[in-house]
């Protein structure tokens, strides 16, 4: 194809519903901040994690509730845990994730209510969630099998067992996960963390090659 006629990065998709283009004429100042701007920020952020990750895996529940097809356990579980390294890598301003999966699953994890009330003792936490990222996070991505984790309908959202799994209800837990990625969007919106607002626009002005 001639260069000519290949699309700008600017009208690129970063989400269902807006292009770079979008996100690169907002006016984005962590310091004085204009909030109908960082409102947009906010919805464009929501769109790109609900319309690549979250809106996929609620399909795929409620095609197993519906019975139109077989389990989708560790495909749901795949889209989730890509879920958590998004957000956190939002969170934190990393515009690069090589080499940095683990901590980011791991400081996403270990801050997360559901994670802390999963795993009441704290000084266990850090161990757990590199566990769950050995054995749930990576096991799915690189291999799309696990030994380590039993993924099912029922139970508790997340749970160590003493025989050595992790035991995961899907839909509880993608329940969760989709109440803080509406939590990381308020905060982004909410006046209060210029800190939070700085790392989202760096990351996202990455994104869009502002």
């Amino acid at each position: 194809m001639d260069a000519t006629m290949e699309p700008s990065p600017r009208s690129q998709l970063i989400s269902p519903k807006y292009t770079a283009q979008t996100w690169q004429d907002l006016n984005l100042d962590p310091d004085n901040p204009d909030e109908v701007q960082w409102q947009k920020a906010g919805d464009i952020i929501k769109d790109r994690i609900e319309g690549r990750f979250l809106k996929p895996a609620d399909a795929l529940i409620k095609a197993e509730e519906d019975k139109t097809q077989g389990t989708f356990g560790f495909a749901i579980l795949a889209l989730d845990f890509l879920v958590i390294e998004t957000i956190q890598g939002f969170r934190e301003g990393k515009v690069n994730h090589n080499g940095q999966s683990k901590a980011l699953f791991k400081n996403f994890l270990t801050e997360w209510s559901l994670f802390k009330e999963s795993v009441p003792v704290e000084d266990e936490r850090e161990e757990k969630a590199i566990k769950l990222y050995e054995n749930g996070r990576c096991a799915l991505h690189h291999s799309g099998s696990t030994d380590f984790l039993k993924v099912g309908i029922s139970g508790k959202a997340l749970e160590f067992s003493a025989d050595g799994l992790i035991r995961i209800s899907r839909k509880l837990f993608h329940q969760s996960l989709s109440q803080e990625s509406s939590r990381f969007i308020q905060a982004i919106e909410t006046p209060g963390d210029p800190v939070l607002r700085r790392n989202v626009r760096t990351k996202m002005d990455e994104i869009c090659q502002k």
